[in-house]
């Protein structure tokens, strides 16, 4: 998220969480005086087509309702996952309008699961968390409107073992060194851990190789997201 003039008075209006804001500003100051590291080359190396992926993981391609699932996003790959788990307790980071949240919510609605996601609002683009979420995907489907360093512990303590989990949130080294220990964590064996964007910086790289774990990595566009099976 960027640090502006309107985020700056949305936080200083919750003081509960202004420590997830100063943490925002160091991020944003480290960001502005030090040289991008960004994990392309790794996985530029390692990237195949989302297709693939999908292939590769699940065997096949599931049918996708006649709702339409973002072609932007990771809607395809997320549904598909999904269906190939016969998932019904996933947990998502990161919401903003809710392409992935709904490509979510259609798998779960098939064996009345239950989707708990994690978000900030985004007060620098005023936009309305999970708006594209329609009224018939609502009942499967709760939302923890905080950072995830306090939603994360209450998502997962009322969900503490989940089939998959998708992390679409704070994009920084520190943000996603602390999420993704307590999302593999519950993770139960023969899950899916899903992240988007990593290529930002090397968490996700870091991550596999301090805990010996082999991803899948597909090239969506001009990003990355990675995928790895418990």
């Amino acid at each position: 998220m960027r640090i502006n003039f309107k985020s700056t008075l949305w936080y200083l209006a919750r003081p509960k969480i202004y420590g997830e804001y100063l943490c925002k500003v160091w991020e944003a100051i480290k960001k502005r005086l030090s040289k991008p590291v960004r994990s392309n080359e790794w996985c530029e190396s390692q990237a195949i087509s989302l297709e693939d992926m999908i292939l590769q993981v699940t065997g096949s391609f599931a049918t996708i309702p006649s709702e339409t699932l973002s072609e932007s996003g990771n809607g395809r790959l997320l549904y598909n996952l999904a269906e190939h788990l016969q998932a019904k307790r996933i947990v998502e980071t990161g919401v903003a309008r809710g392409e992935s949240t709904v490509s979510l919510l259609r798998s779960l609605k098939n064996r009345n699961g239950k989707l708990i996601s994690t978000n900030i609002p985004q007060p620098d683009v005023w936009i309305k968390t999970g708006c594209l979420v329609p009224d018939e995907l609502a009942e499967y489907w709760e939302l923890i409107d905080k950072p995830d360093r306090g939603a994360l512990p209450k998502a997962l303590g009322q969900m503490p073992q989940i089939d998959m989990c998708y992390y679409d949130s704070d994009k920084s080294y520190s943000g996603r060194m602390f999420a993704y220990p307590l999302l593999w964590d519950a993770l139960r064996q023969g899950g899916i851990f899903v992240s988007d964007d990593i290529d930002d910086n090397f968490a996700f790289r870091d991550f596999c190789e301090n805990n010996g774990l082999e991803p899948l990595i597909a090239k969506n566009g001009e990003r990355f997201v990675g995928v790895i099976r418990k």
